[in-house]
């Protein structure tokens, strides 16, 4: 009597096992799977240090503006400093608050997807869609010069090639 008693508890140890490991659950973070939020996170913080680092340096350029002479080539260069400066600091504000809004969108968007997905038992997230976003990606930062993205005529003809 006592094996088999040893025997019947080691197979419903088992089968409680196996249904505990094979049970489904959901996620209560799904987003950190998302391979699009986590781009658009790095580029948010990238953005972020930037912007820091462009700060510091619009400090430093209004002491060198302090420290120019009252007309000059260095009260010149000081003020054209601290223009270009301010502009990239405009920019990488934009951008900030630009991949901020769009991480936090694709969050909740991504948590209603996972949901859907889990309700239909299917995998999450697709991989058709990180393509297109890879795709767009590399779209938006292609040179808009006609000069980089156009090859030249003397690249493709062995006869207008020049002799160096």
């Amino acid at each position: 009597m006592f094996k088999c008693e040893r025997v019947f508890f080691s197979i419903g140890a088992v089968a409680l096992v196996f249904s505990l490991v094979s049970c489904r659950s959901r996620d209560p973070n799904p987003e950190l799977k998302d391979p699009i939020y986590k781009d658009m996170t790095t580029l948010h913080k990238d953005y972020e240090k930037k912007l820091k680092e462009e700060t510091k340096t619009q400090e430093e350029n209004l002491e060198e503006l302090e420290l120019a002479g009252s007309n000059g080539m260095d009260l010149k260069v000081a003020r054209k400093k601290i223009s270009s400066s301010a502009k990239k600091i405009t920019y990488y504000t934009q951008m900030t608050n630009y991949y901020r809004i769009r991480a936090e969108r694709r969050r909740v968007e991504g948590r209603r997807a996972y949901s859907i997905a889990f309700d239909n038992g299917e995998s999450w997230p697709d991989p058709k869609e990180y393509q297109l976003y890879l795709v767009n990606k590399r779209l938006r930062e292609a040179p808009r010069s006609w000069s980089v993205r156009v090859p030249k005529m003397t690249d493709r003809f062995v006869a207008q090639k020049s002799e160096k």
